[in-house]
């Protein structure tokens, strides 16, 4: 049993000595490095360095190790106005909320609770709305709301004293 432990270190002490150091590596820096040239500057350096350098009146700029240039953001996707909307205000609220639709179908709204059971619910054909809530309790409130016109939706109402 003694030289079978004193063989199993032997070994582990050879191995260890003639390999390579498999260990926790650092990487050399120099390697990763990057340059650029334009008319008016030339330069080089090793990213993750610090670099301090003042580039006034020239379109571009030094930002984390690499080199930008003028950036132009193009986006693809335009800013809709969307077709219809409807509007409830005010939140948080008292004893009513008013509801103003930009679309002539009619509405369907209803209030719920956290619980989920229903309070008011209502269809709206008028352009301006006023709902009564003064017998509601204070909290948090769903409004859930659907048309033949609009996307339906919940918006989030809190009622106070």
């Amino acid at each position: 049993m003694k030289n079978r432990t004193l063989f199993c270190i032997a070994l582990f002490l050879i191995l260890y000595i003639a390999t390579p150091q498999l260990h926790a590596q650092v990487p050399d820096r120099s390697v990763i490095s990057s340059s650029y040239q334009t008319k008016e500057r030339m330069g080089e350096w090793v990213l993750g360095e610090t670099i301090i350098a003042d580039f006034r009146g020239i379109s571009q700029e030094l930002n984390s190790g690499f080199l930008v240039g003028q950036l132009k953001l193009m986006s693809t996707s335009t800013d809709r106005q969307p077709a219809y909307t409807l509007d409830v205000f005010p939140n948080p609220c008292r004893d009513q909320i008013h509801i103003q639709k930009s679309f002539p179908d009619v509405v369907t709204i209803e209030l719920r609770d956290l619980h989920g059971r229903s309070h008011i619910r209502q269809k709206l054909s008028s352009q301006n709305s006023t709902i009564l809530i003064s017998q509601l309790p204070t909290g948090p409130y769903f409004l859930h709301h659907h048309s033949s016109s609009l996307e339906g939706g919940i918006l989030l109402l809190l009622k106070v004293n």
